[in-house]
């Protein structure tokens, strides 16, 4: 993927209404030093937020990932 389209996904995944309290609630996993998180999107839709917080989480600091999007799509 291009550079300039993942910063396009990335400006949509961080105005998303929800992703401040992604970002408050891995914030505070990792000041409790928590080193692994499991992240699940029940409507990812396209994955954006999904793969947006999944690297988040990363820069963060966490080690150990897993990530899961749910589609509603048959």
């Amino acid at each position: 993927m291009p550079a300039t389209m993942t910063r396009a996904c990335a400006r949509r995944a961080t105005r998303d209404p929800r992703w401040p309290h992604i970002a408050a609630a891995l914030a505070d996993l990792r000041e409790r030093h928590r080193h692994a998180v499991r992240i699940v999107d029940a409507d990812c839709a396209c994955g954006t937020l999904l793969i947006e917080t999944v690297r988040y989480a990363r820069a963060l600091g966490f080690t150990a990932i897993e990530g899961q999007g749910v589609a509603d799509a048959p």
